[in-house]
């Protein structure tokens, strides 16, 4: 009879599965007119913000907003837990090439990954030298616009290379941007309105059932 519970269970979770929607938990929106080069002190570097996301779930995809200057280079964005990418436990990296030249948005794809609703992203050029080309032609991230992130919140702003990150909150400004963050949106699969009290009444039904299929067998 447990094994029927469990798999009755099981088929119940299966059921709500397409019953999740992506939602946008962090949104920066772009400025478009203000972008960030990936060069720090002299040379490559990585950049992204520490951010606190407006609710819980599974990430399911994150969307950066930038120009591509028809390189070749991947792009990468690393996620951190917690504030700190020092110290932080490395959750899980994507890479996306972008194609063409002009305005675009590069979709990261993390496939419902769990994430705790306060951590780090860092957005860098793979095999990145430093050079113009790769620092900036290759991908230019645009930053926040004014008033950004308009969903969750965000922190720190750093620069720099694993294990070595610094964190400066002044020069993204300092350069023209509007916001010391980057042009960013994080999408994360959460229950649909009611999917959630529907299960908990679903899994009481299972529960009467074991209730009558004992007495039965009994």
């Amino acid at each position: 009879m447990k094994r029927i519970v469990c798999l009755f269970v099981l088929a119940i979770a299966v059921a709500l599965v397409p019953a999740m929607a992506d939602v946008a938990y962090y949104q920066a929106p772009e400025d478009n007119n203000n972008q960030i080069g990936f060069v720090y002190g002299g040379g490559p570097a990585g950049v992204g913000n520490t951010i606190t996301l407006a609710g819980s779930g599974l990430l399911q995809t994150v969307d950066l907003f930038g120009y591509a200057g028809g390189g070749s280079k991947p792009i990468e964005v690393d996620l951190y837990s917690g504030t700190n990418p020092n110290t932080g436990t490395l959750l899980g990296s994507e890479q996306v090439t972008p194609t063409g030249n002009g305005y675009t948005t590069e979709v990261f794809n993390f496939g419902g990954l769990a994430v705790p609703q306060t951590l780090t992203y860092i957005v860098s050029i793979v095999g990145n030298s430093g050079s113009y080309d790769d620092s900036f032609v290759n991908w230019q991230q645009f930053t926040g616009a004014a008033g950004s992130p308009t969903i969750g919140t965000s922190a720190d702003m750093w620069y720099g290379s694993p294990g070595s990150y610094v964190v400066d909150n002044s020069y993204a400004v300092a350069t023209g941007a509007s916001t010391n963050t980057l042009g960013v949106q994080f999408n994360v699969s959460v229950p649909e309105p009611g999917v959630v009290s529907l299960l908990f009444t679903m899994l009481a039904g299972v529960g009467g059932l074991a209730g009558v299929l004992r007495k039965k067998l009994t």
